[in-house]
């Protein structure tokens, strides 16, 4: 065989997998990955060149993903008309509905007092309504937006798989300490920084006077699978893939600050975003993202009936004091304990037969499931025993601190 031949195949086929990516990455970088050979030439002995399929690879070229940060600005925009507008009609219509219909829901008064207007029957109703419909819409669109840019196959490139059992558990223990981080940063962001929050107090006392049931479907689980799949999902597809893995969960966190319009509500998001999105990348799941962004918003406003049960807890909206120093601190190692269980735990890939010549790898880094018969698996390995006992102790130390602070009585006193 032609040396240089024998040489270019040697090299194509011997490039290694990627079940641990030396530098840390999730995935591959862009200068990691396979070169398609140079067109190999007819030697001058006259040999006919049949090997051509060496030319070929199973890496497409590198086409950076839709879209990247200018895009998703205009995108936001787009997504933020499409869906606010429509919303904001219906619930007009629902509260000229009820003023003509019932118009015992409406007091007289309301038309000149907008705090008597935001408190009756009717404005309750009427954007009850109006909600309903906005995450609908939110959510129609955001898979619109996916399956046209993204494609047929958007599930696999998006990762809409179930996760594995280790990396459900790890999110699952560290969504209390999320939930804890988010309030305390509101709080923190609202009485102390004094960022402006234009609607969200009002929204939240309009959401005490919905059916739980209710309020739990359209803020909890509407919001959870309509701004995952556009913020985690689409943008940070693109995002990622263009700037990385740092700068792109960034910049996707931004945006989903961004959608929410309220600076406070907003500034907030941002923060949780960056945790939404590191187990996105981790886990390979979408579906997790998916699950905490249902539990946050749904604690959030399930607040009353939680202070019914455990007074002191009243005050953890209004008062970032109300929560003790040992809490905190138990939520920040629970989080960061959790944070590096399932990083050292990530999914990867790795190749289903060791005997196999060819590697698939994505063109650029982010969450993209290998396709059908590319000889690739995503495996979701267990944390080692040292990650798993501080995730274990950084949860039961939070759990003792929780319960230290909810029943004070029966805590140590020296």
């Amino acid at each position: 065989m032609d040396p240089l031949l024998s040489e270019q195949l040697t090299m194509t086929e011997n490039d290694p997998s990627f079940d641990s990516p030396g530098d840390g990455a999730i995935t591959p970088s862009p200068a990691d990955l396979p070169r398609t050979p140079e067109p190999i030439m007819a030697p001058a002995s006259g040999l006919p060149p049949t090997l051509g399929f060496v030319e070929r690879s199973h890496t497409p070229k590198v086409r950076w993903p839709h879209p990247n940060f200018g895009w998703s600005l205009l995108w936001c925009l787009l997504l933020v008309f499409a869906t606010q507008v429509p919303g904001a009609i219906i619930a007009a219509l629902a509260i000229v509905a009820l003023a003509l219909l019932a118009p015992n829901t409406l007091p007289s008064e309301a038309l000149n007092n907008q705090a008597v207007l935001l408190q009756s029957k009717a404005m309750s109703l009427a954007l009850a309504v109006g909600f309903f419909f906005t995450e609908l819409i939110f959510i129609g669109f955001s898979w619109l937006v996916i399956r046209l840019v993204v494609g047929r196959d958007w599930k696999r490139q998006l990762a809409l798989r179930r996760p594995g059992l280790a990396h459900t558990l790890l999110v699952l223990a560290g969504f209390p300490a999320m939930w804890l981080v988010g309030t305390a940063a509101y709080n923190a962001l609202r009485n102390q920084l004094h960022v402006p929050s234009f609607f969200m107090e009002d929204a939240m006392s309009l959401f005490s006077h919905w059916p739980w049931g209710f309020t739990v479907l359209v803020i909890g689980l509407g919001p959870g699978i309509g701004e995952e799949l556009w913020c985690r999902g689409f943008l940070g597809r693109g995002l990622v893939g263009h700037y990385g893995a740092f700068f792109g969960v960034i910049a996707a966190s931004f945006f989903f600050g961004l959608i929410h319009l309220d600076p406070c509500q907003g500034a907030m998001a941002m923060v949780l975003g960056l945790w939404l999105h590191f187990v996105y990348l981790t886990t390979r799941s979408l579906l997790l993202p998916m699950l905490l962004h249902f539990l946050n918003n749904s604690l959030s406003v399930s607040l009353s009936a939680l202070a019914s049960r455990f007074p002191q807890s009243q005050g953890l909206d209004t008062d970032p004091q109300a929560v003790p120093v040992s809490v905190c601190l138990a939520a920040l190692f629970l989080l960061a304990s959790v944070a590096y269980a399932l990083y050292q735990s990530r999914a990867r890939l790795a190749v289903k037969s060791p005997e196999q010549l060819f590697f698939w790898r994505p063109t650029f880094e982010g969450v993209e499931y290998p396709p059908a018969g590319s000889g690739m698996k995503v495996v979701h390995p267990w944390p080692s025993p040292l990650a798993a006992v501080l995730a274990v102790s950084g949860f039961l130390l939070f759990i003792l601190a929780c319960v230290a602070w909810i029943y004070p009585e029966y805590s140590y006193r020296g």
